[in-house]
């Protein structure tokens, strides 16, 4: 299977206020996709929770763990 792209530009869209939603709604896609055994839309929730820890700390100077 295809890896798809991650939806970079999406992260950025998020407002400010949401950031910590997504950063969370990612971990919950990433935990799902493991359980079922989709390893590919885990790394993709995995790499939008890298962008989101990336957009936290740059904007917020908040670290969160991805």
């Amino acid at each position: 299977m295809k890896v798809r792209r991650p939806r970079y530009k999406a992260v950025q869209s998020v407002p400010e206020e949401l950031l910590a939603t997504g950063f969370r709604w990612e971990g919950i896609r990433q935990a799902y996709f493991t359980q079922i055994g989709d390893e590919d839309g885990a790394y993709e929730a995995h790499l939008l929770r890298v962008l989101y820890s990336k957009r936290i700390w740059d904007e917020l100077k908040v670290s969160v763990d991805p």
